[in-house]
């Protein structure tokens, strides 16, 4: 017996994944001094972290945009917080994870067959509701 041939959709080309890793590994440029200055202005001013939190979405919000692929945004995250381990801890890799699974929700809602602007909105907005729970806000997140 003959294995059935793979459909085109689930293909996953070289050039999509050397993409997917040039987004990651330049979002770590970016990153890298974030994740240091996000850290001292949480020690001294713990509110201004919220001003900078948008950049651990920016790779996963590029990927999708860019490649209109299921998985990208989240295969982009991993790649960054790979490459942000050996700088900071191995928690980088679940981090990166967690801020780019919400640009990748709405997508996952319309199962991926649009690629509407509007879903990256939608995705900002979700990612914008859970910033002030992750800085343990009890008066927003009720906990």
């Amino acid at each position: 017996m003959t294995a059935a041939p793979r459909s085109r959709a689930a293909r996953v080309s070289t050039a999509y994944l050397l993409t997917c890793a040039a987004i990651g590994v330049a979002a770590t440029a970016l990153l890298a001094p974030a994740w240091v200055a996000s850290t001292t202005l949480f020690l001294t001013v713990p509110f201004a972290t919220v001003a900078i939190a948008g950049l651990w979405v920016l790779p996963a919000v590029i990927a999708l945009r860019l490649l209109q692929r299921p998985g990208a945004g989240l295969l982009v995250g991993l790649i960054s917080g790979l490459v942000l381990a050996p700088f900071f801890t191995i928690g980088s890799v679940a981090t990166m994870l967690y801020w780019s699974f919400f640009p990748e929700l709405p997508f996952l809602a319309t199962l991926y067959r649009r690629w509407n602007t509007w879903l990256h909105y939608a995705g900002a907005a979700t990612s914008a509701r859970r910033i002030p729970c992750s800085q343990r806000s009890r008066s927003i997140c009720g906990a």
